[in-house]
């Protein structure tokens, strides 16, 4: 079945969107790595080619390029368009990036200085392991109480949803810097927190850390955070240490 590329990336991404949850910012990601692919062909000899390309990226962009590329070419040979799966066996280098954290002393020096709508919200954060995403999309009706918890209905990566069970006294300290109600945008919050040397996503690193830490199960963790893949939470298991001490606020 012939291939043409505009054809062919508009309905894999349609594919993507309605059948796989994969956002737009996403799908941005994938186009250039699928647009060299199909410069090279879906062949044997231009699969090898696109490869071999590749050598010129750093690793972890290798590794994002072949998991792309890899999904693309198993779709073509799922839906007929190829005969063969020419990167059924194409391998990613193993590329291992441990997450940075913050110990309580540097997230208390860091918070020390931040006034108090975005010292509540880094506690928040903090203590939830949310992504700033998913805090943004937080509604009053997303939240109810059940005597000394509140359950928080999360909407995740590909709208999947979770429930995130929480001390009440973290609902209050956001309840009382109206963290709900007030809610600044995600390019603020970002900008307030990269001007004091932290960025939101580190703060989850920093939960998924000391959530292990206080003896928490790897497969909590990963529904905690939402992982589709239990691989990805695994490499929080690398950074953990059993001598640290989890305070909460």
């Amino acid at each position: 079945m012939k291939i043409e590329p505009d054809k062919i990336m508009q309905e894999y991404f349609n594919y993507l969107r309605h059948y796989r949850g994969v956002s737009e910012k996403t799908l941005k990601r994938y186009e250039s790595t699928i647009r060299d692919l199909l410069e090279y062909g879906i062949t044997k000899k231009g699969t090898d080619r696109f490869l071999k390309s590749l050598k010129k990226y750093k690793e972890s962009s290798i590794q994002t390029k072949i998991v792309i590329a890899k999904s693309f070419v198993k779709y073509l040979y799922e839906h007929g368009y190829i005969k063969e799966n020419y990167l059924a066996n194409a391998k990613a280098p193993r590329y291992h990036s441990l997450p940075k954290y913050l110990t309580d002393e540097e997230f208390k020096a860091i918070t020390d200085k931040m006034n108090d709508y975005y010292r509540a919200l880094a506690i928040f954060l903090r203590n939830t392991g949310l992504r700033i995403s998913e805090y943004h999309n937080l509604t009053e009706k997303d939240i109810r109480i059940t005597g000394e918890y509140a359950e928080l209905r999360i909407k995740g990566k590909g709208n999947k949803e979770r429930v995130l069970l929480i001390e009440r006294k973290l609902l209050d300290l956001a309840n009382k810097y109206r963290l709900f109600e007030n809610k600044k945008s995600i390019r603020a919050i970002q900008k307030y927190f990269n001007k004091h040397g932290i960025h939101p996503h580190l703060l989850r690193h920093t939960f998924a850390v000391e959530f292990l830490n206080r003896g928490g199960a790897i497969n909590q963790l990963q529904a905690i955070l939402g992982h589709s893949n239990i691989a990805i939470t695994d490499i929080y298991t690398k950074v953990t240490s059993n001598n640290v001490v989890i305070k909460a606020f």
